[in-house]
């Protein structure tokens, strides 16, 4: 007889029999109905041939065998659930899964080949990411955490200094491809603002301060010509690089490379400068775990050397005065 050790196999049958359906849990499972027919059948293959379902009116119902082996069924996949339990909680296991919360575009653009070389490095932790773009506090206060760790704008008052780890700062730059200069010019002064169009993100993340232009007594609000808003950052930057209007305010780790290929511009008079800190911070739980300690540590060295990069490829762009501000923190 066959040894069948697919725990997820077990979880399919468990499901089935509590159904009845097949058709019910693929979407459940993320499954095509005939993978899941597969996945039975491979299963009773491997005990013997078994025939553990009966069909009864266009509904599976377990065969005498069945109602036996989901009983055991429901051990092994408990006994494997305990089993996780006790290595999610090992503080010195590298093993597990972390789940790890940041904006999407530092994911695509800075982390996504990191993490696959980490996992193939410590093949037994899982990095499972979500998109995050919220401001502090963080969301580790809730009853259910969706993050161990969340990359993102500090710091965070209510965090203790070991959970938060800084790891550069730049500005938000406003920017515009060459397309958008050479059809509509390049914005000379605050007035000339009513001339020009202005991309910006509709959401509530979004800090309005790089909107806001400063004289020589007080910030004001530019009038531009046109407006246009977008839901996500990835769609606010596409119109910039097609030449929709100006952005305003790209944070520098993610144009600085654009910048330098040349396929935006930074405008760096007219704008005020405001500088964002990126911060990562570990849920208080989580923070004893080796794994994510690991984890850590391999995202702030990645970040850190990103931001290095860019402080000093941008140099021939910003204003010899921003620079200090930079470097301090």
């Amino acid at each position: 007889m066959q040894r069948h050790l697919d725990i997820g196999t077990w979880e399919i049958f468990i499901a089935v029999a509590e159904s009845g359906s097949i058709s019910a849990i693929a979407d459940r499972f993320q499954m095509e109905p005939s993978n899941i027919s597969r996945s039975l059948s491979q299963l009773e293959k491997s005990l013997g041939n078994s025939k553990l379902f009966d069909r009864k009116q266009n509904k599976l119902q377990l065969s005498p065998l069945g109602k036996v082996v989901i009983g055991h069924a429901r051990q092994i996949v408990e006994n494997h659930q305990k089993i996780q339990a006790v290595i999610s909680n090992d503080e010195t296991s590298l093993s597990g899964t972390i789940k790890v919360g940041m904006p999407q575009l530092l994911l695509e653009d800075f982390l996504l080949s990191p993490f696959i070389h980490f996992e193939e490095q410590f093949s037994n932790i899982h990095i499972k990411t979500g998109i995050y773009r919220g401001l502090p506090p963080m969301l580790f206060n809730r009853e259910d955490p969706p993050f161990d760790v969340i990359v993102g704008y500090g710091p965070d008052e209510s965090l203790a200094g070991r959970q938060q780890f800084y790891v550069g700062c730049g500005p938000h730059l406003p920017t515009v491809s060459p397309q958008y200069i050479k059809e509509h010019g390049m914005p000379q002064s605050i007035d000339d603002l009513k001339n020009h169009r202005l991309i910006v993100l509709d959401n509530y993340y979004v800090n309005p301060n790089p909107r806001f232009l400063k004289n020589e007594e007080s910030d004001i609000v530019p009038a531009f010509g046109e407006v246009l808003s977008f839901s996500s950052p990835s769609a606010a930057t596409s119109a910039t690089l097609l030449g929709a209007g100006i952005h305003y305010g790209m944070p520098s780790l993610y144009c600085y490379k654009r910048i330098l290929n040349r396929e935006l511009i930074p405008i760096t008079t007219l704008w005020k400068n405001e500088l964002y800190k990126h911060y990562v911070f570990i849920r208080n739980e989580a923070y004893s775990l080796k794994r994510v300690q690991l984890l850590t540590q391999f995202i702030v060295s990645n970040l850190k050397r990103e931001y290095r990069t860019c402080r000093n490829a941008l140099l021939s762009y910003l204003p010899k005065t921003w620079l200090p501000q930079i470097d301090k923190n």
